[in-house]
């Protein structure tokens, strides 16, 4: 886990961790607006260039990064949250974040595949204590 914390505080300014509800959301606030930030940057060199499929799953990441997703924090909000649950926070905010660093070397050759890849993680942070 530290590994993952420590990831999340270089990468994203006064990172609050989880550990409690009011912390948890700065924490999807940030996550989101580092998301947010790369696609748009990505947007502004490759856009202009994709097809109308890619620009619409463009566009769909960027509104789902500009709004936090409600089920997600309503699952983690209120949890007296462990190390192991802290973790696995961590990593999928860490994965998140690492897919969308990815995001300042796309091309419209590679936007396709890294825009499925944030999609999937984007999922998979939905899910974290679903399974």
């Amino acid at each position: 886990m530290t590994g993952d914390l420590d990831f999340l505080h270089a990468h994203l300014p006064d990172f609050p961790e989880y550990g409690d509800e009011y912390a948890r959301n700065g924490s999807d606030m940030r996550v989101r607006a580092f998301v947010g930030k790369a696609l748009v940057d990505a947007q502004d060199r490759v856009y202009a260039a994709l097809d109308d499929a890619t620009r619409e799953r463009f566009d769909a990441l960027v509104f789902k990064s500009q709004f936090s997703d409600n089920a997600y924090l309503k699952r983690i909000g209120h949890l007296n949250l462990a190390g192991d649950e802290i973790a696995a926070i961590a990593r999928e905010d860490r994965r998140l974040v690492e897919v969308a660093t990815g995001l300042a070397q796309v091309d419209t050759a590679s936007a396709a595949g890294v825009l499925s890849a944030l999609e999937a993680q984007f999922e998979a942070r939905h899910l974290t204590f679903e399974r």
